[in-house]
């Protein structure tokens, strides 16, 4: 099970540094909108540095739940105060990411 959790983990940091390097790319080299090329997807269409951090957030907040239920799995029989510090975090990070979305 923990392989499967860390390969789900990996999977996922691949999928960041993808949209990461798609957002760079249509950001400074692309000047047209993705749907011109008959792509349909509309999450794909990054136009500014703003929209690409809202979505590199959020796939962030998903890796790190994926790293806590690791985690968790790993040290269920040691249960401590210390665990919590990973879930109050992604809490906060997902706060400041409704924030950051609301001021927009």
């Amino acid at each position: 099970m923990i392989s499967l959790i860390e390969s789900v983990d990996a999977f996922l940091f691949a999928l960041v540094l993808l949209i990461f390097a798609f957002g760079i790319y249509q950001i400074f080299i692309t000047k047209h909108p993705i749907d011109a090329s008959g792509c349909a997807h509309t999450w794909m269409n990054i136009s500014n540095l703003a929209e690409l951090k809202v979505i590199l957030v959020e796939v962030i907040i998903v890796i790190l739940c994926v790293f806590f239920l690791k985690i968790t799995f790993m040290h269920h029989d040691e249960a401590s105060w210390s665990l919590l510090i990973l879930p109050v975090s992604i809490l906060l990070l997902s706060a400041s990411l409704l924030i950051l979305k609301k001021g927009h």
